[in-house]
């Protein structure tokens, strides 16, 4: 079984700009080894090792032209490769966290195959309503 990521935490950075990864997260079945992307929507996605791996395998068949293996390839060079020290905490670059209005608290979502970083102020303007449940029509 694939570990999830699901829950809320709010963090500070510390005096060096690292973030702790919450406990939860780091527990057996989760990846140490997280690759950051920025999202168009405002916030950062963070996917475990696993995540780009599939990515890779699923341009491995299309020619180097090829429009979306060019997108892939885009994102690829904008995204950072993190892997947690002893006590939880990764160093995320500074051009990605201004990028998305960070400054030194993070509101940290859970996504199931992956977490998003948010600033907070952002994350409670673009947060869904009470979702419950019920709502989720799959």
């Amino acid at each position: 079984m694939r570990a999830s990521y699901t829950d809320q935490f709010e963090h500070t950075l510390d005096e060096k700009r690292r973030l702790t990864i919450p406990a939860e997260w780091r527990d057996d079945g989760y990846e140490q080894q997280l690759f950051v992307i920025p999202s168009q929507e405002g916030c950062l996605k963070v996917y475990p090792n696993s995540w780009m791996g599939a990515l890779q395998e699923k341009i491995a068949h299309l020619p180097i032209g090829d429009p979306g293996r060019k997108k892939v390839e885009r994102v690829a060079g904008i995204a950072q490769k993190l892997v947690w020290d002893a006590q939880g905490r990764v160093r995320v670059k500074d051009e990605l966290l201004s990028r998305v209005g960070v400054d030194r608290t993070v509101r940290l979502v859970g996504a199931l195959d992956h977490f998003e970083i948010w600033e907070p102020g952002l994350r409670a303007a673009a947060a869904p309503a009470g979702a419950t449940l019920e709502e989720m029509d799959i």
